[in-house]
C-alpha cells in the first residue's frame, strides 16, 4: 500500500515531517486546510513561526519503502514495478 508524508516547507529551505503513513486522501485533506501554509494561517502562533524562519507550507510526499533487498525503492518512473517484475523473474513466477 502506498502511504504518503506531510512535509512542513519552510522559506529558509529547512523542512521538518510532520506525519508519516497517510494514505492519499487524508493527506490531500491535511494540505487542502487553511492553517497549513503562513499566508492562509492566522492564528497567533502561525505569526510567531513566521518571525522565526519566514513563510512556510505544508506539502506530501510519497513515502519512500524497502524492497526485497532491503535497498530503499525508488517510486518513480515505474522503477518500484521493475524491482516487482524482477523479483518474480528470479523467484520464477511470470
Amino acid at each position: 500500500m502506498t502511504t504518503y508524508s506531510i512535509i512542513r516547507y519552510f522559506q529558509n529551505g529547512s523542512k521538518k515531517v510532520l506525519r508519516k503513513g497517510l494514505t492519499l486522501e487524508e493527506a490531500q485533506a491535511h494540505c487542502a486546510r487553511p492553517e497549513t501554509s503562513s499566508r492562509t494561517n492566522f492564528r497567533v502562533n502561525a505569526e510567531r513561526t513566521l518571525g522565526e524562519v519566514g513563510h512556510w507550507y505544508d506539502g506530501y510526499q510519497e513515502e519512500c519503502h524497502v524492497d526485497f533487498w532491503g535497498r530503499k525503492a525508488e517510486r518513480k518512473a515505474g522503477l518500484l514495478e521493475s524491482a516487482i517484475i524482477e523479483h518474480n523473474r528470479l523467484r520464477g513466477k511470470s
